[in-house]
């Protein structure tokens, strides 16, 4: 069975950032946490969700500039 929540040195190390850009994420709303007993946890399935929007939005940003930066050449 898969976690469902992840702690948050876990999700950092998924996502390859430090603890203090994944309590940002947090901040900003980007990964959804749940808060149990005393722990504050991220959940698997939005550290999976951010993973893609970040990785889709990438190609698409790398490719508009280089289109860019050639026109203006």
């Amino acid at each position: 069975m898969e976690p469902v929540f992840v702690a948050i040195h876990e999700a950092a190390e998924a996502l390859g950032i430090g603890r203090t850009m994944t309590y940002q994420l947090i901040k900003e709303g980007d990964l959804a946490t749940a808060k149990i007993g005393r722990r504050s946890l991220v959940t698997a399935e939005s550290v999976r969700a951010y993973a893609a929007r970040v990785s889709s939005k990438e190609p698409a940003g790398k490719e508009e500039t280089s289109e860019g930066g050639g026109a203006a050449a």
